[in-house]
Formats: structure tokens, C-alpha cells, sequence
């Protein structure tokens, strides 16, 4: 399953330098800028923030059973980025440009990648301890078995 900072990244990278391809008004539109109703319609050329997530999300192969759950999930890292706390409202009021979506990305990705190596380093923790546990099991009482 892919980090959330990779599908971030992803999303990120189809806009990022492309400001045509990204949306206002729906997760995704044509080329005659039709908005259309799901970001992996086969006539999507430019997608809304969310819309860009989702596509990121399919294309790293998520199984479709999960794709909402991982969706929301690194969607979680933009919500505080975007002012009012509602990705969609943000991209798509007059005064947001393709800038601040950017700008957004980049601060859910850096939220993303701290939250990551959190864990990661709270995970390697807790292994190290469950090891440390195990090897006073299994030491311990030979141990004070020889002696006695």
C-alpha cells in the first residue's frame, strides 16, 4: 500500500508544473472543459485537488476496495491547508490560484512525511522493545536456572 506523502507527491507532480491540468468546479473535466462526475473518467485531461489525489491513488495500483479509505486518508494531510477546512471549496473559490493549490501539496506532502517517519521511528521502537522482552524471556530463566 503506498504512503500517503507518495500519493501526495504523485498528485502533486501531474500539476505542479502543468497549470492546465488542474480543475475548478468538479473532481475532473475534458478537454472542451466539460466537468465530469469521476477523476478516472477515460476523457479527463484536468482534475480538482481531490480529483488529483484519486487519480494518484489508482494509478499506484490501489485495490479498488481500499481506494475511498486511502483517498480520505491523504486527504487528511491537505484539510489543514486549505483556509475553512474543505479542499473542495478551497480549489474552487475565484480568488484561489493553481499557486496556492501547490502550496497546499507541498505542506500536506511535509505533513505527510513527519507523520511517516513518526511512525516509523515509534514502530521501530516497539519492535525494539518486543525484542528486548523475548530475549529477557528466554534468557532469564536459564540463566537463573544454572545458577540455582
Amino acid at each position: 500500500m503506498p504512503k500517503n506523502s507518495e500519493i501526495l507527491e504523485l498528485a502533486l507532480s501531474y500539476t505542479e508544473n502543468n497549470p492546465e491540468v488542474w480543475f475548478k468546479g468538479a473532481l475532473a473535466g475534458d478537454a472542451d472543459g466539460n466537468k465530469l462526475a469521476i477523476a478516472d473518467d477515460p476523457s479527463a485531461v484536468c482534475w480538482c485537488a481531490m480529483g488529483l489525489v484519486s487519480k494518484a491513488s489508482q494509478e499506484l495500483d490501489v485495490e479498488m476496495c481500499e481506494l475511498t479509505e486511502i483517498n480520505f486518508d491523504a486527504l487528511d494531510f491537505l484539510y489543514p491547508h486549505a483556509p475553512g477546512g474543505y479542499i473542495s471549496f478551497y480549489n474552487d473559490a475565484p480568488e484561489t490560484t493553481h499557486a496556492d493549490v501547490v502550496r497546499m501539496f507541498k505542506l500536506g506532502i511535509a505533513d505527510a512525511k513527519a507523520k511517516e517517519e513518526k511512525d516509523e521511528i515509534c514502530h521501530f521502537k516497539s519492535t525494539l522493545c518486543r525484542s528486548k522482552f523475548r530475549i529477557t524471556q528466554l534468557w532469564l530463566p536459564n540463566t537463573c536456572a544454572r545458577i540455582l
